[in-house]
């Protein structure tokens, strides 16, 4: 069984969920290779699943298809409210692949993003006009000094 899981989580707080995923190799080696050209490719995908009663039953939040992660990338997924508790495992499960040297994926830089505060918003939206008022202040003086 190919999975990664989470120990047991407090996501009361949390709003996202985001990491780096690859499938498979863009060099297709002997030993790293997704048969990108099989009608079944599609069964091969990686599932990001959530579980909130220590892995009776799986929820799907996304799914993840071989030829559109060949190439590493970063993703980025609202964690749904129903996960939004105390004890929630991540999984990460390939249901399907045609074993050792095939179908590999990996996954790295996992981030739980939490809810942002008011404080941290309005510091956000500050810096946010200052640096508008910045970019535009800036901008005046370039022009009128043009017109000199």
């Amino acid at each position: 069984m190919r999975q990664a899981v989470t120990k047991p989580l407090d996501l009361t707080r949390a709003s996202k969920i985001m990491f780096v995923l690859q499938i498979g190799s863009v060099s297709q080696t002997d030993s790293c290779n997704t048969a990108l050209d099989q009608p079944d490719t599609v069964d091969r995908a990686v599932l990001l699943q959530y579980t909130v009663n220590n892995g009776v039953s799986w929820h799907v939040i996304a799914q993840h298809q071989p030829k559109d992660f060949i190439k590493a990338q970063r993703v980025s997924y609202n964690i749904p409210l129903e996960a939004r508790v105390k004890g929630v495992e991540l999984r990460w499960w390939q249901p399907r692949h045609d074993g050792v040297g095939h179908d590999q994926w990996a996954l790295d830089h996992v981030e739980v993003v939490l809810v942002s505060t008011r404080k941290q918003n309005y510091m956000m939206n500050f810096a946010r006009q200052t640096g508008l008022r910045h970019y535009y202040s800036r901008k005046r003086r370039a022009l009128l000094q043009h017109r000199a």
